[in-house]
């Protein structure tokens, strides 16, 4: 008998999924009260609570699907199972160990979250915010004014030009090509809660929700995260890739396979990181800083940025909601750091732990 996994090359976070396992029989007898008891992974569990039966015929091959849910994103390695034959009358077993591995990647999943403001004083929603990012020729209409020889006949505002009696056109403004840069704090030791239930988890997933907007709002964005993660050369590959500027599906997925690797083990602070990303983006664009570290510099480097003409908006996930002890500098900073992001000029929305893993932002004010 030679026995085969085919294991699904991706995955969805929560997700439900299949993994086919082969048996080919080259004899010519048939093999009765066969089954596969798999070594899986942690986080991707098993959905019946014993493998089913199965035959091979001689001279036959039989392929046999598991369901299983994939309950945590991440790289996750198979490595091997075994395969376990009953006698007829179910007195005894034998197994064998079957070597055959494989890598699953478990995308985060977006999720649908509530409008986030991108001005200091609340005037543009998320969706407007996109709706500017859009990049390409198009205008928008900026007021009416007196017409000008040269002036198209097609702008000629004719209900304005009725009621003053001289000839009005339509002005037009080219809107101001902005882009979205999410900055994710990867620090470690900053990562409160447990199992899928931290501050880390759910700002990975905050930040693949809210490109999976711009999509929708045909935004261009990218992912910037802090140095150390960038090991080998496909996580150097893959960050360096989702760090240039892009939109749609196929930035999409590449932020999503970004996302599915990155974790919180990073020497580097998200203070240090927001004033990299500052110094190198172009003007205008966007930055939405997720973070669970109430780092009263950070506002310093917000401030700077914001004083020139940019929005930041900063997503702080509250560690308080999560389990977990909690650094003494997190409960005193708090405060502080609101006080400070405000005064920076820029937007404030707090993350908390919701019981079904729900994402609801909410504006902050003082």
């Amino acid at each position: 008998l030679e026995f085969g996994r085919e294991t699904t090359p991706t995955a969805w976070e929560g997700e439900e999924g299949t993994l086919v396992y082969t048996a080919k029989n080259a004899s010519n007898v048939t093999r009765y009260f066969l089954s596969v008891h798999d070594e899986l992974p942690a986080w991707i569990t098993l959905e019946t609570d014993e493998p089913p039966l199965f035959n091979v015929v001689a001279n036959d091959s039989v392929r046999v699907a598991h369901r299983v849910k994939f309950l945590k994103r991440g790289v996750f390695t198979t490595t091997t199972f075994d395969v376990v034959a009953l006698d007829p009358l179910g007195v005894f077993a034998f197994s064998r160990k079957v070597t055959a591995s494989g890598e699953v990647v478990v995308y985060p999943t977006p999720q649908q979250m509530q409008t986030i403001s991108v001005a200091g004083a609340g005037r543009f929603g998320w969706q407007e915010m996109v709706s500017v990012a859009i990049r390409g020729n198009s205008v928008e209409p900026d007021g009416v004014r007196l017409y000008s020889p040269g002036d198209p006949l097609r702008r000629i505002h004719w209900r304005q030009t009725a009621r003053t009696g001289r000839l009005s056109v339509i002005e037009f403004e080219e809107p101001q090509a902005t882009s979205v840069a999410l900055v994710l704090d990867c620090e470690r030791g900053m990562e409160i809660g447990k199992d899928t239930a931290t501050t880390f988890e759910y700002a990975v997933n905050a930040a693949a929700s809210l490109a999976y907007q711009a999509v929708q709002e045909s935004a261009e964005f990218r992912l910037f995260v802090p140095e150390g993660l960038d090991k080998t050369p496909l996580m150097r590959e893959i960050y360096g890739m989702v760090a240039q500027q892009g939109g749609g599906q196929d930035q999409l997925f590449r932020l999503l396979e970004a996302l599915a690797r990155v974790n919180a083990e990073s020497p580097q602070g998200v203070t240090s990181l927001l004033s990299e990303v500052a110094a190198q983006v172009s003007q205008g664009t966007v930055l939405i800083v997720l973070t669970s570290n109430p780092d009263t510099a950070l506002a310093d480097v917000a401030q700077r940025y914001t004083a020139s003409g940019g929005k930041v908006v900063v997503m702080y996930i509250d560690p308080a909601t999560f389990q977990g002890a909690l650094p003494e500098r997190l409960v005193r900073n708090t405060t502080r750091f609101f006080e400070a992001i405000l005064g920076a000029e820029a937007s404030l929305y707090t993350l908390q732990r919701h019981p079904d893993g729900a994402l609801e932002p909410q504006a902050y004010s003082a």
